[in-house]
C-alpha cells in the first residue's frame, strides 16, 4: 500500500485486460446454441411429417364437420379440387360455400397430393349435374358418403397415408405400405 504526500492511502488501479469473462462465453455459447437448434427445427423438411399433418388435419376436420352437421341438423359436403378441398352447406338455393373459418377452404402444400375415391361416384354423372369435382356428403342423420383419400408426397413414394369413411360416419386414418 502507498501513502500519498496528502497522507492518504492511495488505492490500486485496477488494470482491465482486453479478454471476456468465463461467463460473458458461456452466455453466447448458450445462445448460438439455442438459434442454431431453432434453425434446424425450422428448416427440417421431412416429407412423411407433412403428409401425415395434412392427413391429420383432414381427418379431423372431416369428424368436426360430421359432428356439427348432426348437432345443427345441416346437410354438409366436402369437395375436392386438384389442390385442395373446401367444405359446403347445402341453403335453400343449393350447395354454398362454408362460411366458417374453421371450415374455409384449403390447398394443398407442394409436392402433397390427395386421391379421393368416393363410393357411388360417377364422372359422367357428376359433368351431368354441372360438376367437376368430387364430394363427400356429411348428412344431419350422422352418416356419410362412405370414401378413402390417399394422401401421397410427389418426391416419395413411399410416404402414403389412407384417409377413409363408412356410411354409419366413421373415420380411420392409416399409414399405407407403399410396398
Amino acid at each position: 500500500m502507498r501513502i500519498s504526500a496528502t497522507g492518504v492511502a492511495a488505492v490500486p488501479e485496477k488494470r482491465h485486460e482486453g479478454g471476456f469473462t468465463l461467463l460473458e462465453v458461456l452466455i453466447v455459447v448458450l445462445i448460438v446454441g439455442i438459434v442454431s437448434g431453432l434453425a434446424v427445427i425450422a428448416v427440417r423438411d421431412d416429407p412423411g411429417e407433412r403428409v401425415a399433418t395434412e392427413a391429420q388435419r383432414l381427418s379431423a376436420l372431416l369428424t368436426l364437420a360430421s359432428q356439427e352437421s348432426v348437432l345443427q341438423s345441416r346437410e354438409l359436403a366436402v369437395e375436392f379440387g386438384r389442390d385442395g378441398y373446401r367444405f359446403l352447406v347445402l341453403e335453400e338455393d343449393g350447395w354454398t360455400e362454408h362460411d366458417d373459418p374453421v371450415f374455409r377452404a384449403r390447398t394443398l402444400p407442394d409436392n402433397i397430393t390427395l386421391q379421393p375415391v368416393i363410393e357411388g361416384d360417377d364422372v359422367a354423372r357428376r359433368a351431368a349435374r354441372g360438376r367437376r369435382e368430387p364430394r363427400i356428403y356429411l348428412l344431419s342423420g350422422g352418416e356419410m358418403t362412405p370414401f378413402a383419400i390417399t394422401f401421397r408426397h410427389a418426391g416419395r413414394e413411399d410416404v402414403r397415408y389412407v384417409l377413409s369413411g363408412d356410411a354409419a360416419g366413421r373415420i380411420a386414418l392409416d399409414e399405407a405400405d407403399a410396398r
